[in-house]
């Protein structure tokens, strides 16, 4: 689970969220990666640079996210380190 992981309601919740994340873990970069139409969601894929503490060199990682859309505005979201996993809440198998 993502440290402080939660349920965050209103534009301006999520996005101050998403201001503390980038803080966080200096985030360096954002890459959208395949997007599927999975029906009742989406399953998006972001490569994320973070910035390593260790080496001071950008670190990739491949989050995987299910969104819901309802009236033209995002009603879920919810991110997932196992690809797989993803897709299997989406009704998808890999």
């Amino acid at each position: 689970m993502w440290p402080d992981a939660g349920s965050y309601h209103g534009l301006d919740a999520v996005v101050r969220r998403f201001a503390e994340y980038i803080d966080l873990v200096h985030i360096e970069g954002v890459e959208a990666g395949q997007v599927t139409d999975a029906g009742d969601l989406t399953v998006v894929e972001l490569r994320i640079a973070m910035l390593g503490a260790d080496t001071g060199e950008a670190i990739e990682f491949l989050w995987t996210y299910t969104v819901r859309i309802q009236d033209g505005r995002i009603a879920h979201f919810r991110a997932w380190y196992d690809r797989g996993q993803a897709l299997e809440a989406a009704g998808l198998r890999e």
